[in-house]
């Protein structure tokens, strides 16, 4: 590796748990699509459980969370395989542009061009640059609640991406993409949600911003949703709405509960959704019958999202909701969420069924608060989520049946995400950062971020007191490390819970097992042990660093990360070539720019490779 030469700045994130230290998106399409990934020539499993999602497919389970980002690959190479189709990669040119009231998307690739565009609505509230919900065809998440809790509205008409039937597919992805005719719609439509966002983040960056979008669709839309959302790291917010068979059910559970005389007294069978539309792909023809041998199912594609915010509406009553094969997608979501658990990242997903009968009906009662959470955690980033999976449904499926796989305890940090402005540490208000216990935090640059450090008098340990303030307690444990509570939101009920508040979390003998799963405490800098720089490098409107920011790279500056920690410990936020052009994220080991942050302490700051 080339040498480190001198470091831009320094900014310390010490205290930020890791949920907040995980930025959930990516600033690049497939964020893992540099994994090797070799799949299998057949496919018969003949499983008729779940295939466990934590089998590597070289027969090996995970162990570590840094795995999931090539297992995660692993998943989506199978998914477009059996399932959907490929989904190509960013053409050679896209072009376009972006307006308060619309979006214009031009691609070439091969001599061939298409183009499409989409209608954009503007807030009722907040301030531009907004973040964005793409919906599609006029369904979803309720575009006026959207509006006005600050997000703009992309629509999008999936016929102009993808349309057609099976045998003369239409639309703009198969006009440019003509090798790959074997796609279905909903990864074509995925194809066009992408090239949006490229429209956006090739713009001015003043109107909408390309590091914050959700998208949105409820039943066959609610299926094109949703694959956009396993097919593009950079979508913060999945929410994909009474999808059904294609969507968000497991197939072999479609399969399953189908009505054996075709009717609508049960789910849609896979067969069914295949042969209605060219949703899926023509290689998911096989499988339609018999579910069983394929490889992956809906859970594991779900659990690709993560850590990436996900959040499934569905309804349960009528005919209606038999046809979509509610216990499917329930399924599906409890298996994801032993996924999501397992990563740490629990809390990023919520399961909610609901007995309203009317198809694609939005149940403002039952909708808005979840949807107002998730809004403000992944898209305005200024919530924090809470640890576990939340499900407001009926009784959930008996999942004996389909789950023969235990969770495992995996170790380490996600390496995955790190787009956009850092959501906030947990405050005993829940609110912003107050500076009283923070460094402080510039609006302006997505790369500066809050500290936090012991406040003074500190609590010697161990001990059997509780403090008289568990919210700011701080104390030096017997390995000199210094720690202070984590506090979490409390889940359905709103508000927040102290995790270290009980007595019992306070015992000197149960300490240093809490410490070390890092569950109730995370580690801040001692006093006088750690400083903090608020010097930031700007950044221009597009994203690129400017050249300013290049040129103080001249300037002697403290021992560079790199070489402070094992490379293995090191998480790449961001990566700028020499030209300050953003580049994603990649392993430091060739010449640019590199955003970069210890998985251990949390400590970010920004270096220079020559």
């Amino acid at each position: 590796m080339k040498k480190i030469s001198k470091i831009l700045c320094l900014i310390a994130i010490t205290a930020l748990p890791l949920f907040a230290q995980q930025m959930f998106n990516a600033c690049v399409e497939n964020e893992t699509v540099d994994c090797s990934v070799t799949l299998p020539t057949t496919f018969t499993t003949a499983n008729a459980a779940l295939p466990d999602p934590f089998r590597k497919l070289d027969g090996t389970r995970m162990t570590t969370r840094e795995e999931w980002a090539c297992r995660r690959q692993e998943i989506i190479r199978l998914a477009e395989r059996t399932l959907y189709g490929t989904k190509p990669p960013k053409p050679s040119t896209v072009t376009g542009t972006v307006t308060n009231t619309s979006i214009s998307v031009s691609v070439t690739e091969g001599g061939r061009s298409g183009n499409f565009s989409a209608t954009v609505s503007l807030p009722t509230t907040g301030t531009a640059p907004y973040p964005a919900v793409i919906r599609y065809d006029n369904s979803g998440a309720d575009a006026t609640f959207l509006r006005n809790n600050g997000v703009a509205v992309i629509n999008l008409t999936t016929s102009t991406v993808g349309g057609g039937t099976r045998a003369a597919k239409t639309g703009a992805f198969y006009t440019v993409s003509n090798t790959h005719s074997r796609t279905g719609h909903l990864a074509a439509w995925a194809w066009g949600v992408s090239r949006i966002i490229d429209v956006i983040e090739q713009s001015n960056g003043t109107i909408l911003k390309a590091d914050a979008i959700g998208v949105t669709g409820c039943s066959r839309s609610g299926k094109g949703a949703f694959v956009a959302g396993v097919l593009d790291s950079r979508i913060a917010l999945t929410l994909p709405m009474e999808s059904g068979t294609g969507g968000t059910n497991i197939m072999r559970g479609a399969h399953r509960d189908r009505d054996q005389g075709g009717g609508t007294n049960g789910s849609q069978s896979p067969s069914s959704a295949y042969g209605e539309q060219a949703w899926l792909g023509d290689d998911f023809s096989p499988f339609s019958t018999n579910p069983n041998n394929l490889p992956i199912d809906i859970h594991e594609v779900i659990a690709s999202i993560a850590p990436r915010g996900f959040l499934v509406l569905d309804k349960t009553a009528s005919s209606a909701g038999q046809w979509l094969g509610i216990p499917s997608s329930h399924a599906a979501a409890i298996a994801a969420a032993d996924v999501y658990r397992a990563l740490g990242v629990g809390g990023n997903m919520h399961y909610i069924n609901t007995p309203t009968s009317s198809h694609c009906q939005w149940s403002a009662d039952i909708y808005n608060t979840r949807l107002q959470n998730f809004i403000n955690i992944f898209l305005h980033r200024t919530g924090t989520p809470g640890t576990e999976p939340l499900f407001t449904a009926t009784a959930a499926p008996s999942m004996t049946t389909w789950v023969n796989w235990t969770t495992p305890a995996l170790t380490g940090q996600l390496t995955l995400g790190g787009c956009g402005s850092t959501p906030p540490s947990s405050s005993s208000t829940g609110g912003a950062s107050s500076s009283s216990s923070a460094g402080a935090v510039s609006s302006s640059s997505a790369n500066m971020v809050q500290t936090e450090t012991c406040q003074t008098p500190l609590i010697a340990y161990p001990t059997n007191t509780v403090p008289s303030d568990p919210y700011n307690a701080c104390f030096r444990y017997t390995n000199d490390k210094c720690y202070v509570c984590k506090i979490e939101n409390e889940g359905e009920f709103g508000g927040q819970v102290n995790t270290c508040a009980s007595s019992w979390v306070w015992n000197g003998s149960q300490i240093e097992n809490n410490l070390e799963d890092g569950y109730w405490y995370h580690e801040v800098p001692c006093p006088g042990t750690s400083s903090s720089s608020t010097t930031s490098s700007s950044s221009s409107s597009d994203g690129t660093l400017s050249s300013s920011s290049l040129a103080s790279s001249s300037s002697s500056g403290t021992t560079s990360i790199l070489s402070q920690y094992n490379q293995q410990d090191v998480v790449i936020v961001k990566y700028y070539n020499l030209q300050g052009q953003p580049l994603g994220t990649q392993k430091p080991i060739t010449s640019g720019v590199y955003i970069v942050r210890n998985s251990k302490t949390g400590q970010t700051q920004m270096t220079v490779v020559k």
